[in-house]
């Protein structure tokens, strides 16, 4: 009998021990590869601190002067050869992944050209429990107040991690995070299977003006439970709408009248001359004043 009770008394230590103790075992979450991102594991998202508003429907002419559709390598080397700047500002000591790198498509495929064609972002950029500062800052353009960075951005299907995104602006040019640039917003990245379009638009000109995107999250990294992994693509830098149609008129004498139009995108010009004789191979000369390039018809 005291052995059956010996016996029963074991067993009953054993299935406590499975329930209480090893349901408590996690992977390791540093494995895998350091670009891909966390859709094996689950969690109830927890709010990254402060507003996410989803800022981003600037108008713009739609006639970039700055184009990167990250067709190309987008490893840090090739990022910067092409004259963006890449700043880790993380807490605590850079983790496994690279600040930003070549898009993974076995995470998601590109908005637009080659597969991989996106550059990325994710978690492992830190280690432990920190917060994730990610800089990849534009090269110099000449902006004029109103131009607005244009980009597609998403997160993957489904994530339950509330990654997020800073936008910011520097007339400065500033090559450190720690000078002048102002935030022009922020949001929480799409995780709808969808690559979503921002615009942000400049507060002010600067002839050598650098907008920057940041992934910005608190409490991230592979013990933190706010990132996972971000994409960007198709990024502009494009003028801003014009208010009104340009309008132009001319009365040389008083039998002829020349008025000219052209509308907002300049696609597209009319000139009207009221005169009772026709008149042919009339010269036409348009200067666009942004480029300072000439047409001449």
């Amino acid at each position: 009998m005291n052995r059956t009770k010996a016996t029963l008394f074991g067993m009953l230590v054993v299935v406590l021990g499975i329930a209480l103790g090893f349901s408590t075992m996690k992977d390791d979450p540093k494995k895998g590869n350091p670009t891909d991102s966390r859709k094996n594991e689950s969690i109830n998202p927890i709010q990254q601190d402060g507003p996410i508003a989803p800022i981003g429907g600037y108008d713009t002419d739609g006639t970039p002067y700055y184009t990167d559709n990250f067709d190309g390598a987008n490893d840090t080397t090739a990022l910067k050869t092409r004259g963006y700047f890449v700043w880790y500002r993380g807490t605590g000591a850079q983790g496994l992944g690279a600040t930003w790198f070549q898009g993974n498509p076995a995470v998601f495929s590109a908005f637009n050209g080659p597969t991989s064609g996106y550059v990325g972002a994710n978690f492992q950029v830190v280690t432990g429990l920190n917060n994730i500062d990610s800089w990849l800052i534009t090269p110099a353009n000449n902006v004029t107040a109103g131009d607005s960075i244009v980009f597609y951005s998403r997160a993957p299907l489904s994530s339950p991690y509330p990654d997020s995104i800073r936008v910011m602006y520097s007339a400065a040019g500033s090559t450190t995070p720690e000078g002048t640039w102002t935030e022009l917003g922020r949001f929480k990245v799409n995780n709808v299977d969808v690559w979503e379009r921002k615009a942000f638009g400049a507060p002010s000109s600067s002839a050598t003006g650098r907008f920057a995107i940041r992934y910005n999250v608190v409490d991230g990294g592979p013990l933190g439970d706010n990132s996972d992994f971000i994409g960007v693509d198709a990024l502009t830098i494009e003028g801003a709408a014009v208010a009104n149609d340009i309008a132009a008129s001319a009365n040389v004498a008083p039998d002829r009248k020349h008025n000219s139009s052209i509308s907002n995108n300049c696609s597209k010009s009319n000139i009207h001359k009221y005169r009772t004789a026709n008149q042919t191979n009339i010269p036409v000369k348009i200067q666009h004043y942004r480029t300072g390039k000439l047409y001449q018809q």
